[in-house]
């Protein structure tokens, strides 16, 4: 990989791939989490030393999941952490006026969200987590989209299984739970939550 490309990138399609990168660390490495943490203003400033070893860490932990399982079966899906909030979010803007990754973003805080309303996090744990996902950029406003477009956006994901709605959650940082079918009262109350801050 050439990083130096990484140079010619605006600083929202940089932060838009940051979303990503900060995925990794939630879903699987805690100790990564922490060092993204402590260097996420380094990365903004595509300090070289720090980008090629965050790159470097993301390749190894998407290896290690592929090739445990390589149909997206089962650990798989954790790679789709934020991303059932995000394509949803995605579909209702109509792909405009907001990036992939900003997106994911939103859907990261989502799933933050609905794993401290299953009691997996603590408050102050997913309001730090939220705060690290927001520190990465400034997210495009989303409250003029209707929980029902989100709704209806997600009912039609390409990810669907078996008809259900498969979410990643964080049991912690650094582990995960997929689960299926979560209470719509529920994903109105976090998309409620997400537009009142937004």
């Amino acid at each position: 990989m050439d990083t130096d490309t990484l140079a010619t990138l605006p600083p929202r399609e940089l932060q838009s791939g940051l979303y990503e990168v900060v995925k990794y660390g939630l879903i699987y490495d805690r100790q990564f989490c922490d060092y993204l943490d402590e260097h996420l203003a380094e990365m903004l400033e595509r300090k070289p030393e720090i980008v090629e070893s965050v790159i470097s860490r993301c390749c190894e932990i998407k290896a290690e999941v592929t090739s445990i399982d390589e149909s997206e079966a089962d650990l798989r899906r954790i790679l789709n952490f934020g991303h059932t909030f995000g394509h949803a979010l995605e579909a209702a803007m109509g792909y405009c006026g907001i990036t992939h990754g900003e997106a994911v973003g939103y859907g990261m805080i989502a799933a933050v969200l609905l794993s401290e309303h299953k009691g997996y996090l603590g408050r102050s744990t997913a309001e730090a987590l939220t705060r690290l996902i927001c520190r990465i950029g400034p997210l495009p406003t989303v409250r003029s989209v209707s929980v029902d477009a989100i709704l209806e956006a997600m009912a039609r994901d390409k990810k669907r299984q078996h008809d259900q709605i498969h979410f990643v959650l964080l049991k912690e940082v650094g582990k995960t739970s997929v689960e299926a079918e979560l209470d719509e009262s529920v994903l109105r109350s976090v998309w409620q939550r997400i537009t009142s801050r937004a």
